[in-house]
């Protein structure tokens, strides 16, 4: 029992912290209400331009760790994000805000890093597999805390949304009370091996194409996450501005539970379908699309926020998944990486793509129109990955046969 409860001690600190690795969304709920305080900005610079110090930090992580302690950088990653979240409720000058989105994605960055790299570390075999399943739960955990807390404190006022940052406060008292001292790396092997051959970790033609589809999927896969409390706060959902944002915050809410749902789902899907998984998560995307992008009543944009999650945990396990086998074991960590890099370049192009083509679509209901690109950019992916599944599942099955 004592040598399992270290493990225990473990697992709750790196939990307390996966809650926020979803926090660039964590003011999505009040974008309505924060892009009414601000009529002449581009307001949804707020959740994309963390992204471009999120894939900076990201790359540099894995070179961090090696000369500073893993419990270091984490507790430094959620200073940053509480720096970060907090300033805002304080100002209002818009320009400074922005800067204060940059700091956040630095604390984002360590935190999306770390998680796994902590998980591997501590963890073998099958109980990797199962913490790493519920790094997955307790990131959409976080997602549906902040999204529902950010729509109702929108309500008091749009520089209140910020407070929902405060969740981190939890995370830190966790990490430092709970997350063991680690050496960094370098210390930690000592002078290796000089004998040893040492393969250098190399991305393959398979595992770029991954993190291209990766990044293409989130110049639509965010189109909901942005703009769905802007259209439920312009349209009015339950009667005025101020109960459309509280609403939208209930809608994101479920495309958490949605998330949390295809997380469930996945492993045993992706037995019955095999390769294209993938594909059934973006048909599922372009339905959730229209769901939520012709609602005129709250019901129905929640059940495609709903559906909208599932396609996000049924998208990213599958892409990191054939990241993880294009490469050699040694190149693993980088191929991953570089997915998740694929994944924030696309969600900071998101608004600069989806806007113009949403404008040009629907010239009178912009927001409208970027969930009709998102639906179209998706069932493109869709089908195409659909011909491909289909192909490798017969190459597979031909393989096994000739085996036998």
């Amino acid at each position: 029992m004592a040598s399992s409860n270290p493990k225990t001690k473990i697992k709750i600190a790196i939990m307390s912290f996966c809650l926020l690795i979803m926090g660039v969304i964590a003011i999505a709920g009040g974008m309505g209400v924060i892009a009414a305080q601000f009529p002449s900005s581009h307001v949804n610079e707020l959740i994309a331009f963390p992204s471009i110090s999120v894939i900076v930090v990201t790359l540099l992580a894995g070179k961090l760790q090696e000369v500073v302690s893993s419990k270091l950088l984490v507790i430094i990653g959620i200073i940053f994000f509480l720096v970060g979240g907090l300033i805002p409720v304080f100002v209002d000058d818009y320009n400074l805000i922005i800067v204060t989105r940059f700091i956040i994605g630095i604390g984002i960055g360590l935190i999306q890093a770390l998680a796994p790299a902590l998980i591997g570390t501590n963890f073998d075999g099958d109980e990797r597999q199962r913490v790493m399943g519920l790094l997955a739960t307790f990131q959409m955990v976080g997602v549906a805390v902040m999204l529902q807390l950010g729509g109702i404190l929108a309500q008091i006022g749009w520089n209140f949304t910020f407070y929902v940052h405060f969740i981190a406060v939890v995370s830190l008292i966790c990490v430092i009370a709970l997350l063991p001292y680690d050496k960094p790396r370098e210390k930690a092997n000592g002078n290796p091996d000089e004998n040893a051959v040492k393969e250098k970790p190399k991305l393959t033609p398979s595992s770029i194409s991954w993190a291209l589809i990766m990044m293409v999927f989130f110049f639509g896969g965010m189109v909901l996450t942005q703009y769905m409390a802007q259209y439920m706060t312009i349209h009015q959902f339950g009667g005025q501005a101020a109960e459309g944002a509280a609403m939208s915050g209930t809608a994101l809410l479920f495309h958490a539970v949605g998330g949390i749902a295809g997380g469930i789902l996945y492993g045993k899907l992706v037995m019955a379908t095999r390769n294209t998984t993938i594909s059934i998560g973006l048909f599922i995307g372009v339905a959730s699309y229209l769901m939520a992008g012709f609602s005129e009543n709250v019901p129905l944009a929640i059940a495609g926020s709903f559906l909208y999650g599932i396609t996000i945990s049924f998208v990213v396990a599958s892409v990191l998944n054939y990241a993880s086998g294009a490469v050699s074991p040694a190149a693993i960590p980088l191929s991953v990486v570089f997915a998740i890099c694929g994944q924030n370049v696309g969600q900071f192009l998101c608004p600069y793509i989806a806007e113009p083509i949403g404008k040009l679509l629907v010239s009178d209901d912009m927001y409208r129109g970027t969930f009709i690109f998102g639906a179209a950019l998706l069932a493109v992916m869709a089908v195409c990955l659909m011909v491909w599944g289909i192909r490798r599942n017969s190459k597979e099955k031909l393989a096994l046969e000739r085996a036998v």
